[in-house]
């Protein structure tokens, strides 16, 4: 099972065959995934002495995050189930990022990955992988009435998490930040969910399998502001 990773500037790629993990291949940095996922993935079965054909599934990390990103990977992906026919799965990116301390951690858990204009995109989780309250993308206030309703400790996971533990600490809320290397998504995660979403037969089609945004983005932003332009200047 391949699993693909490029909902934020984590590019990363992993390999998963039942419970065992066979190699994983990540990078970090502002567009790459364009021109790294699939030297990523070359790489990666090379290393492995395996071929595209050897894959039995690919799964896809589907969003909230980086539009183009998301894009990017679902293209990949569906590109590769089509012409391996093989299935595919999509996965929501906060999970990725819960899913390694969600079934272990005793505290609700809360995933948080920047998004445009000062917001993030969250989730909370309360032991089980699938989201109690989200995913939603809410400004720091909408954040904090959001970690409010858990009535209890909060572990913060995600890229946005160092950057607003100490603000919503201060407003009274019990919250604590995971370990650093909890903050990047893996590939490795991706494959192992989307494993276990296609051993329940649970498959997308990867005709209609999209992202899963949760605001427009900044050029639909703009064609619309320039669309309304035009209406009014036709009025």
């Amino acid at each position: 099972m391949l699993g693909i990773e490029t909902s934020g500037p984590v590019c990363s790629v992993g390999l998963v065959d039942g419970s065992r993990i066979l190699g994983e291949r990540s990078l970090t940095g502002a567009r790459i995934h364009s021109v790294k996922l699939l030297p990523l993935i070359s790489g990666l079965l090379e290393d492995l002495r395996l071929f595209r054909s050897d894959l039995a599934g690919i799964a896809v990390s589907a969003g909230p995050g980086s539009f183009t990103g998301l894009r990017i990977g679902l293209a990949v992906a569906k590109t590769l189930a089509q012409a391996l026919d093989v299935p595919v799965a999509g996965v929501g990116s906060l999970d990725v990022l819960a899913f390694p301390l969600v079934q272990h951690c005793r505290d609700a858990v809360c995933a948080m990955v920047p998004a445009r204009k000062g917001e993030v995109y969250a989730a909370v989780y309360a032991g089980k992988p699938s989201p109690g309250l989200g995913p939603v993308n809410v400004d720091v206030n909408g954040l904090s009435k959001l970690l409010a309703a858990t009535l209890g400790p909060v572990v913060c996971v995600g890229e946005a998490a160092p950057l607003y533990v100490r603000e919503l600490a201060a407003q009274g809320l019990a919250v604590t930040t995971a370990p650093l290397f909890f903050h990047q998504p893996r590939g490795i995660t991706v494959a192992l969910m989307g494993q276990e979403r296609l051993g329940r037969g649970d498959k997308d089609d990867p005709l209609t399998l999209a992202a899963r945004y949760l605001r427009k983005s900044q050029a639909e932003l703009t064609w619309q502001g320039g669309r309304k332009g035009e209406d009014s200047r036709c009025g």
